[in-house]
């Protein structure tokens, strides 16, 4: 497991034991999901998202459902994890608990041949978007995040650049986040809510501003705390 920055900085690197085949990872910002194509299953990480060293077995894992064989990724809001796998025949999302019940499933469009990466809006937990590898698209479901049954269209799609062809995932960071008079109170907020202690970018932003506060500037006008962006592709060359 490699952990960069925003920036692309390498901050830290840690072996992940007992994985054949990862093909997804999913992180509420503290702790951290991988799935893997071999053994059908998703790994739990206590605390992965902020480790950077060292060799690391699993704190637990569940079995995914019989027909939810050759999965290709999974996404989290921190209270569900979705999963979806392509096949040679029906693909599907499945939602699980974070505990691993099994909750629903449902067949995506079939224009969505060859799916191998899922997100979700961690600001408004609500469509999901999934990227084709077979088709250089990404398809969005909307409303898809409650869907526990039956076969949803894709509301619509879009083409990847040509550079990107052949993609294996996709994530939707968060918004940017705005903030006036921004106090102590204020900052334990965010800071609670956007788990600092896991998350470089967070952390070094409050740093910033706390610092500011030490020097009795005790307000901050309109500061970003974190930089908008984009849903982000990683991919491997065909």
């Amino acid at each position: 497991m490699y952990v960069h920055d925003q920036s692309g900085r390498l901050l830290g690197q840690w072996k992940v034991d007992g994985i054949d085949k990862p093909e997804g990872i999913a992180t509420n910002g503290t702790d951290m999901w991988i799935v893997d194509r071999e053994t059908d299953r998703v790994f739990f990480f206590a605390g992965g998202a902020v480790r950077r060293t060292g060799s690391v077995k699993a704190t637990s894992s569940f079995a995914l459902a019989a027909s939810n064989h050759d999965p290709y990724d999974v996404t989290t809001d921190g209270a569900h994890l979705w999963v979806v796998n392509d096949t040679s025949s029906v693909d599907k999302v499945f939602r699980y608990s974070l505990g691993g019940v099994l909750q629903g499933s449902w067949q995506i469009d079939a224009a969505n041949r060859t799916p191998t990466g899922l997100t979700i809006d961690p600001n408004d937990v609500n469509h999901i978007w999934i990227v084709d590898a077979g088709t250089d698209r990404v398809y969005e479901y909307s409303g898809a995040s409650n869907r526990l049954t039956r076969q949803q269209s894709a509301a619509r799609s879009f083409a990847l650049i040509s550079a990107d062809g052949n993609p294996q995932g996709i994530a939707d960071p968060r918004q940017a986040i705005q903030l006036s008079k921004v106090d102590d109170e204020t900052l334990t907020a965010v800071a609670k809510t956007h788990h600092t202690a896991a998350d470089d970018a967070w952390t070094a932003a409050l740093q910033a501003v706390m610092a500011e506060l030490d020097r009795s500037l005790r307000s901050v006008g309109s500061g970003i705390m974190q930089t908008a962006a984009k849903p982000q592709f990683r991919y491997r060359g065909k």
